[in-house]
């Protein structure tokens, strides 16, 4: 789902880009139509930041739910390693 809002996300950004240029190109426009279209984007881009971070760091709590079970899979690593050294190490 978060990678659904993200693609989303990027396409409005796209989009908005698309209307800063066109109305860049197209002559005299009035500087708050453009520094509105500037703002939303902006605000899109922060939308889409945030989700990328919620969605990694969700993805990298579900990856690491039983850390006692990461350290077999870690090469060389010992049992008696604290966990937190070794999900590093992942």
């Amino acid at each position: 789902m978060a990678q659904t809002t993200i693609a989303y996300l990027e396409q409005r950004y796209t989009v908005l880009e698309n209307e800063i240029a066109d109305a860049l190109r197209d002559g005299p426009t009035d500087d708050w139509s453009i520094a509105d279209l500037k703002f939303r984007k902006r605000i899109i881009a922060n939308e889409i930041l945030h989700y990328r971070r919620a969605w990694s760091s969700a993805s990298a709590s579900a990856l690491l739910t039983n850390v006692k079970d990461v350290r077999f899979f870690v090469k060389g690593a010992q049992r008696s390693e604290p966990a937190h050294q070794i999900a590093t190490v992942v």
